[in-house]
């Protein structure tokens, strides 16, 4: 707010200055000198401001990332845990049954990783563990890597994030009845992500019924259910390239 308003008495002050040229030269001058000290002033801690902004931001992404790696280490410990205990029970079908689990969701960790941009398979990976965290069913299908979007990972994120949080399934009456899958594909000029809420109630729908304004986002609508597809442009690729 502060850097806002010294710009905008900057601007104010800039713009007056010619006027004084006509009235006495030496405060013209004077005021002229002022105006580049201000001016140099005012980019300094512009960048002393945005390299603070950079340091937190970088600062909250890592923190991220150990939350992150943490949650994962839980799980993992959960699972050996599963596993030794089916083992020492001699359980063969249930421990068959359950490595089968394991494996349809670290199949579906490594494909998230496989996302060429860290930002969004950090985001997905967030996703993923958050409703976990809930025990909110969230299903994720990656079957690309999303390498030639035509788009910033971090805008990709904080359109997804403002989708995400619009479907706020904790005010649902039933939550142990309701799930989320997201699916990211590719064809031919876009990557099509799927989002797609089963919850009866559906409380939240009227927040979700605002993105209607977007022109990337499609809403479809069931008894059950809803689907909300998104579609990033791919970079397109000159002819011969």
């Amino acid at each position: 707010m502060k850097l806002l308003i010294g710009l905008l008495i900057g601007i104010i002050i800039t713009f007056a200055t010619p006027f004084l040229y006509y009235i006495y030269f030496y405060w013209f001058l004077a005021v002229m000198f002022f105006v580049i000290i201000y001016w140099i002033g005012f980019t300094l801690s512009f960048k002393n401001f945005f390299e603070f902004y950079l340091k937190e931001r970088e600062k909250e992404t890592y923190n991220n990332m150990v939350e992150l790696l943490r949650a994962m280490r839980h799980e993992f410990i959960n699972y050996f845990q599963v596993i030794q205990s089916l083992t020492e029970l001699e359980q063969t079908e249930k421990l068959k049954d359950y490595l089968n689990t394991v494996n349809l969701e670290v199949d579906e960790t490594g494909n998230i990783l496989k996302i060429y941009h860290p930002e969004i398979t950090l985001y997905l990976l967030n996703q993923l563990v958050e409703y976990n965290n809930k025990d909110i069913g969230f299903q994720l299908n990656v079957n690309t890597n999303m390498e030639k979007i035509n788009e910033s990972p971090n805008n990709i994120t904080s359109f997804l994030d403002k989708i995400f949080n619009k479907i706020n399934i904790e005010e649902s009456n039933d939550i142990t009845s309701c799930s989320i899958e997201c699916e990211i594909t590719e064809e031919a000029g876009y990557y099509p992500i799927i989002i797609t809420v089963y919850d009866p109630s559906e409380p939240w729908k009227k927040e979700i019924d605002k993105l209607k304004d977007f022109k990337e986002v499609e809403l479809y609508n069931w008894e059950e259910h809803l689907a909300i597809h998104m579609y990033i442009k791919k970079v397109k690729i000159e002819e011969g390239d």
